[in-house]
């Protein structure tokens, strides 16, 4: 019996402690917070409440977080968890984890906070629990995402914050017009006792203070109704303001990842149209010399010398007007490709394609990396005929493609691969055919490099996602690559095995 009423004065006492702590911690008074956490720690493991020790726990880091002693609140934040995960209650896992994340946020430690803030807020099922310390939760995660450059979920979170923000504020000014309500029926009550001792000409006069109190709480809530509209106005408006902002910050790094793709296409023709036109150079200079020798036959009068130089001469025109236009060819591509408007569906041989983006890729890699070595093999399926597409729409993904192959291999081979790997890529064209019965085209690359996690490989096609270090790659190069696909009518799906390598596969309408 003892026990029993010992425990019942523990638990009071303990959620007496917590209730200040509490309190203290929405006024702001980090040491008073504190100093309740700390006596309400122990009783909770006292009568066996892990879930309410673990949320002071997570209280008392979070004031010395505030207090700027951080090793201390990162102590005590780990420590709450390690609890509140053997307890498993969705709102003390909600306040320890979201706990977690303030402490890691008022250390600027953003990517670090995220997690936190996420599973503390998913713990409460995903749904906006109209708490001051959640909306506040939300608001930190939204300044999170935004300083780690995610602006999507920084919009998101602070749409959520600003909602919960929103409805305490409503409910507030609610509970304010009720207060005073409740007060002026209280004071209403009274003056109709004092009314029912005073004379008639008393009443009169409590009447009328009744009706002038009765207006100023109508214009008083007036007022707050009033501004709760404006705020709400403002903060709407806030926000279309930084959704255009950041869908014309999209745009732009769209136009930047299709103008890094012009820059690769353009290093690999630097490359590429430098053979042909070395050939016209030298048969040039090589003509040069044989005009003179045909001058000489003719001055001696041999005729046949003359016939034979004439021959060789007509030969080697024959050799310059082809490697002529072989430059010609890729300057045109590359016009092509640099069209900002969308180009016409021509009927392509893709394996010529193919062939014409290979070399270029190749080209413009190893202007890039002049170590740069890996075997590119090709399979065509030359019965494939030709398929009506936009070249240099197609060119693009097929680019795209190629560098992410020759990037994985260069990852491998200078990092994680096994003694003799031999970098390939395969890029294979055959016919299929789809299950409505269509006749469609396949373009595969494959390549044996890393490999891609399997939690990253449904995320691949989304825009700015991408595993590549800051500064070489925006997260958009497979996002436009899917996209352009989409528009042919086809699909770009993704296989990957970790530690063997990737292939993706163009899938094309043949029409």
């Amino acid at each position: 019996g003892d026990i029993a009423v010992k425990n019942q004065y523990r638990q009071i006492e303990l959620y007496v402690y917590s209730n200040l702590a509490t309190l203290y911690d929405i006024s702001g008074m980090a040491e008073k917070t504190y100093t309740y956490a700390l006596k309400a720690i122990p009783l909770g493991r006292q009568v066996g409440d892990l879930g309410i020790t673990a949320a002071n726990l997570a209280k008392a880091a979070n004031a010395q977080a505030f207090l700027g002693h951080y090793e201390m609140a990162e102590s005590l934040s780990k420590q709450a968890i390690a609890l509140v995960d053997s307890v498993g209650h969705p709102n003390n896992v909600a306040e320890v984890y979201c706990g977690a994340g303030i402490v890691r946020f008022l250390q600027n430690k953003f990517s670090e906070a995220i997690p936190f803030f996420e599973k503390g807020l998913h713990a409460i099922g995903g749904e906006l629990v109209y708490d001051r310390a959640f909306g506040d939760s939300y608001k930190r995660l939204s300044i999170a995402y935004e300083k780690t450059g995610n602006y999507l979920l920084a919009l998101k979170n602070f749409k959520s914050g600003a909602e919960i923000s929103d409805s305490m504020t409503r409910s507030q000014n609610v509970r304010k017009a009720t207060e005073l309500s409740m007060n002026y029926d209280f004071q209403k009550r009274q003056e109709i006792q004092a009314a029912e001792k005073a004379k008639s000409e008393q009443l009169a006069r409590t009447k009328q203070v009744a009706l002038i109190i009765g207006l100023l709480l109508v214009l008083i809530l007036a007022i707050v109704l009033f501004n709760g509209y404006r705020n709400k106005h403002k903060a709407n408006q806030l926000l279309e303001n930084a959704m255009t902002d950041l869908q014309s910050a999209q745009a732009q790094l769209v136009q930047n990842e299709k103008m890094a793709s012009l820059g690769e296409l353009t290093a690999g023709i630097a490359h590429e149209i430098q053979n042909p036109l070395n050939f016209v150079n030298n048969f040039s200079e090589l003509n040069r010399e044989m005009i003179s020798d045909l001058n000489n036959a003719l001055q001696k009068g041999d005729i046949e010398e003359a016939r034979q130089i004439t021959s060789d001469l007509e030969g080697n025109e024959e050799k310059v007007m082809h490697h002529g236009k072989r430059a010609d060819a890729i300057v045109k591509n590359m016009l092509q490709h640099s069209r900002g408007a969308a180009g016409q569906r021509e009927p392509i041989n893709v394996n010529s394609l193919a062939d014409e983006y290979i070399k270029l890729a190749l080209n413009g890699q190893r202007s890039k990396d002049k170590g740069f070595n890996a075997t590119v093999e090709t399979n065509f399926d030359n019965s494939i005929g030709t398929v009506l597409i936009i070249p240099s729409e197609i060119g693009r993904v097929l680019l795209n493609l190629l560098n992410n192959a020759f990037y994985a291999v260069s990852a491998k081979n200078f990092e994680t691969a096994p003694e003799g790997f031999e970098p390939r890529i395969l890029v294979s064209t055959k016919l299929a055919r789809y299950a409505a019965g269509k006749t469609g085209i396949e373009i595969k690359v494959k390549d044996n490099g890393p490999g891609i996690p399997a939690t990253n490989l449904n995320k691949i096609f989304q825009p700015f996602f991408t595993t590549k270090p800051t500064g070489q790659g925006t997260g958009l190069g497979l996002s436009l690559s899917y996209d352009i696909v989409k528009a042919h009518g086809g699909e770009l799906v993704a296989e990957s095995r970790e530690g063997q390598g990737s292939e993706f596969t163009i899938r094309l309408p043949k029409k």
